[in-house]
């Protein structure tokens, strides 16, 4: 999507809403009228404004150079926030299912229904380990990221 900017107020874009250039620039004059309007806005109409004026520029002019590195840092942050999510929702089934792998040490003999519960024990132990992998690996990402959006965020309170 293109907008019209007014060159005294680059900080408003007006969204071009019509196929028609003389319709979408007096559509934005009249956005830009409204806000002068506003007084809280702190916008002034200029005097002798003609909507010639307004300056067409692309979506694109409004993205940061670093678009690509953010959203790279913020798909770490979610991977953290995914592998964490789910290991801690495995660690109690886990830690429940590892005193089943007792039953395997003791001399003696076990029943098909121990042993079905020890495969089952182990499929929930291997699932936590790898979740609990990917959880570390992912950690050490998320610490870089976070670093990265501090720095390059003003989200203070």
């Amino acid at each position: 999507m293109a907008y019209l900017v007014a060159p005294q107020y680059p900080e408003h874009p007006f969204p071009i809403e019509s196929s028609n250039k003389k319709r979408a620039r007096y559509l934005a004059a009249k956005k830009l009228e409204n806000l002068a309007n506003d007084p809280k806005s702190g916008v002034k109409m200029p005097n002798g404004f003609d909507t010639r004026r307004f300056v067409e520029v692309g979506k694109d002019a409004f993205m940061p150079s670093n678009k690509r590195e953010i959203e790279q840092h913020v798909k770490s942050l979610t991977v953290f926030w995914e592998s964490k999510k789910e290991s801690d929702q495995l660690r109690e089934e886990s830690k429940k299912a590892y005193k089943d792998i007792d039953l395997l040490f003791e001399a003696k003999t076990l029943t098909e229904e121990e042993f079905s519960r020890i495969r089952k024990s182990l499929d929930i132990i291997e699932k936590y380990a790898k979740c609990f992998s990917a959880y570390k690996k992912a950690s050490e990402k998320a610490e870089e990221a976070k670093k990265y959006l501090d720095e390059n965020l003003d989200l203070s309170e």
